[in-house]
């Protein structure tokens, strides 16, 4: 940097910071950050209307889980289910999701997943039902690039390919053969 005066070399100094730069976050009940981890997911697009499911495992061995039948930026913390290892619910006003049997497994075959999360991303949703991986289109898109599978089990396949073998084309018309896919 230099300084406008003398148009010499200015030394840089570390900023101080004496004063809190944002306001802390409030303590947070374990139902409100769900809630606010499904807001803030829904946010970032992952907002496929009804699809989608989070588990929180608590201390005691339960686990809270996001509603069946209310999109993502809907959820309140006193929306959240409380269910057990198994999947029945304990508490709660509405319904679990009976696609919670994913996680019920996920959480019995591994002990240390804390918080599993399932849902479709707008985006990820659009490639799925193209039915092929997407081409790299940025710097960020290269790190995935022969890592993603595309996997149809309407076709009984599973289609992977090294990062040296290129994606083929295909048409972007869904066929009822082959769709629902996913990425």
């Amino acid at each position: 940097m230099r300084s406008q005066d003398t148009n010499r070399l200015t030394a840089m100094r570390a900023m101080v910071v004496t004063k809190p730069i944002a306001p802390a976050l409030p303590e947070l009940t374990a139902a409100q950050e769900l809630a606010l981890l499904c807001r803030c997911l829904f946010a970032e697009g992952y907002d496929d209307h009804l699809a989608g499911h989070i588990t929180y495992k608590q201390p005691d061995g339960t686990f809270l889980v996001n509603p069946f039948g209310l999109t993502w930026d809907e959820v309140t913390a006193s929306d959240i289910m409380t269910m057990d290892a198994d999947g029945n619910e304990i508490t709660g006003r509405w319904t679990i999701t009976p696609a919670i049997t994913l996680h019920v497994e996920l959480h019995r075959v591994r002990d240390d997943i804390a918080v599993a999360i399932h849902n479709h991303s707008r985006w990820g949703t659009v490639w799925a039902d193209i039915g092929r991986a997407p081409d790299i289109y940025d710097q960020t898109g290269a790190l995935y690039h022969g890592g993603v599978a595309v996997y149809d089990e309407y076709r009984e396949r599973s289609t992977t390919r090294a990062m040296r073998t290129p994606w083929p084309r295909r048409s972007a018309k869904p066929t009822s053969d082959c769709w629902p896919t996913t990425v």
